[in-house]
């Protein structure tokens, strides 16, 4: 979890990088898009004629500061959701004083100037508040990386004064920028000293919409915690898709935002974070509003909402049912050949490619209007291509000699192979052992170590890949579409769910997420006192695992490391990983030692096992965090759990 002392700021721009203070700036001459703006009886009150936005974030702090490692994937999250808004992006990761301030002048001076600009400024680092011994409004402040803790002496407070840049800094900064409309939005504990909070409903699109404008959101009151994973983070990239949308205009400002963001955040943090906004205290720059345009797309409709509805499948050679229906048999034809080469004894690589064919011939990608037949038959062909693969896997040695491909498998075998998707899965002899941090290098969340006992299990020797979900759900919601072996991403736990209950009414039942306890008894070798997931020793994590320092910044295809004493891969890094429970940041203190299964309400799920940005303490197999159930990103999937 971030304390208190932690916040993310944005102004607007986007993109992404990690590692030295790296800067990307968009391309010279790349082509915007202008953004009209219209009132509901469609006159033009304004007018954008280009969007940027400005990325910073801060994850590797030297100077007694906590490593921020959740930042990485936060900025990710966010690059992405503004660039498909139609910002364009300048990014810059880990900058040291001179360069934090270099980035925001130099955006600025490059963009700021057109009256008609829109900027979007987003800060993730930590962040802290300075309250003045002899009374007056305390003071905030953006921490770059080499900036001391303010904490731990007066020495320390006075230098961390002069490297850290403050909040009258932003709003200077503010007051130089030419463009009408600029936005702020800190995630952090941070309480408003430049800006009047503002409790308004959210106003209609109009012709005041148009005049100058400085916002600001923050995601918490002063003193309030802000979680690594963050909600407010979330809810912010929800309200760009749409949801934020309150009078179904197809327009976002920035107090519909700041409404949305308030209403949400309270509710899944369980009221421990009050964001606020407003606009600053000056009488020229608090008159208009902010303004996201959002896509059709992205709006939800009702099924009886009028005016026409575009589609983008050409029709033009499929004029007459009957041409639907002859094309309909020529796919089931193909389709029943292939089952057919499916009991004949062909190779898998034979398979794979015959399957990939099917999946890939234009006329089964076309959606037939008068048939459900074609999407039963893409969905299997799917699933027997996720077969084959997984079957692929097993002969090169990727598996137990003693399992077998049957179509029934034996439920007293020590793997599994689920005869639907092909996933694999591994058998664990119950047990007790000591849960928790044994190393004494792990947060409070972690502690006190104490014992818990399990009954048998089955768990995925993989994480879900990619081939596995569209083989049950149909479509890839992945960041890194590089492969069917790689783990499928961007899938909240609402999603697993609904994965799950697919794929138990195809089989017996049995499949579900593990518990957080299952989680760690198996990626700890079977309750081993391991660090990591088959190793306590650091200079042996690349064998094991991908995190920030051999992942590239993205994902691999699953089981590419080392198994953990069980034959488990990946349960280090790569993806987070689901688990049933609610998280509690205390729930060690009242665990229950035998199967225990979490608390009984919450507003957020257990993740565990770090991902590819994830730093060595982030992929400890002790280490908890936790997100919203409708939480996604590039760096979040599953593995699935078994009952015997």
């Amino acid at each position: 979890m971030k304390h208190c002392k932690k916040f993310i700021l944005i102004f607007f721009v986007v993109s992404f990088l990690c590692g030295e203070m790296t800067i990307f700036t968009p391309v010279v001459g790349a082509q915007f898009t202008p953004v009209k703006i219209r009132d509901k009886k469609g006159s033009q009150v304004g007018i954008y004629k280009e969007s940027h936005a400005l990325v910073i974030g801060v994850s590797k702090y030297t100077n007694g500061w906590p490593v921020l490692e959740g930042v990485v994937s936060d900025v990710v999250a966010v690059g992405d959701a503004l660039e498909e808004n139609g910002f364009h992006v300048t990014a810059v990761m880990d900058p040291d004083k001179d360069e934090l301030e270099e980035a925001f002048e130099q955006f600025i001076m490059n963009y700021g100037g057109n009256a008609d600009n829109r900027l979007l400024f987003y800060f993730a680092g930590h962040g802290y508040t300075v309250k003045p011994k002899y009374g007056g409004n305390p003071l905030g402040y953006i921490v770059p990386k080499e900036a001391p803790n303010p904490e731990k002496s007066e020495k320390d407070l006075k230098k961390f004064k002069r490297i850290a840049m403050s909040m009258q800094r932003i709003e200077e900064y503010a007051l130089n920028i030419d463009a009408k409309h600029a936005i702020f939005i800190f995630d952090s504990c941070f309480s408003g000293t430049i800006f009047d909070l503002s409790r308004s409903i959210p106003e209609h699109i109009s012709y005041k919409t148009a005049k100058p404008v400085r916002q600001f959101i923050t995601s918490g009151d002063a003193d309030e915690t802000v979680p690594d994973r963050s909600i407010f983070r979330r809810q912010f990239i929800a309200a760009l898709n749409g949801e934020a949308d309150m009078d179904r205009d197809s327009y976002v400002t920035g107090i519909e935002l700041g409404e949305f963001l308030q209403k949400k955040v309270i509710s899944y943090s369980n009221e421990s974070q009050h964001p606020q906004y407003g606009k600053i205290r000056h009488p020229h720059l608090d008159k208009g509003d902010f303004v996201f345009h959002v896509r059709a797309h992205d709006l939800p409709t009702h099924p009886l909402s009028k005016g026409p509805v575009k589609s983008s499948l050409d029709l033009s050679k499929y004029e007459k049912r009957g041409e639907w229906n002859k094309a309909l048999a020529g796919i089931t034809a193909n389709y029943h050949k292939l089952l057919e080469m499916d009991k004949n004894g062909f190779t898998p690589a034979t398979m794979i490619t015959a399957w990939k064919d099917f999946i890939n011939d234009p006329a089964v990608m076309q959606n037939n209007q008068y048939s459900q037949k074609d999407e039963e038959m893409r969905l299997k062909a799917n699933e027997r291509l996720s077969f084959w693969l997984a079957r692929e896997r097993h002969l090169a040695g990727g598996m137990n000699k003693k399992v077998t491909f049957k179509n029934e498998s034996n439920a007293n075998s020590k793997e599994w192979v689920d005869t639907v998707t092909g996933m694999e899965f591994v058998f664990v002899d119950g047990g007790c052992y000591q849960m928790g941090d044994q190393f004494g290098d792990g947060y409070d969340s972690e502690k006190p170590v104490h014992e818990v006992c399990m009954d048998d299990f089955y768990i995925g020797k993989y994480e879900v890949t990619q081939g596995e979900w569209k083989s049950l759900m149909g479509d890839n919601p992945s960041r890194f579409k590089h492969g069917d072996d790689y783990p499928v991403e961007r899938v909240s736990w609402d999603d697993a769910r609904e994965f799950i209950k697919r794929l138990n009414k195809k089989t017996d039942g049995k499949y579900r997420l593990p518990t957080e306890a299952e989680w760690e008894f198996a990626a700890r070798s079977g309750g081993k006192k391991e660090k990591w997931a088959g190793t306590s020793k650091e200079s042996e994590l690349g064998k094991y695992g991908w995190y920030d320092a051999n992942s590239d910044k993205k994902t691999h295809p699953v089981g590419k490391k080392i198994a953990n004493g069980i034959g488990l891969f990946d349960m280090t890094g790569n993806v987070w990983e689901w688990c049933s429970d609610w998280y509690s940041s205390d729930y060690y203190k009242k665990s229950p030692k035998d199967n225990p299964v979490g608390p009984s309400s919450g507003s957020v799920r257990v993740i565990r096992g770090g991902s590819w940005g994830s730093d060595p303490g982030g992929v400890r197999a002790a280490y908890r965090n936790g997100d919203t159930p409708g939480g996604r990103g590039g760096d979040l999937g599953f593995r699935l759990a078994r009952t015997p």
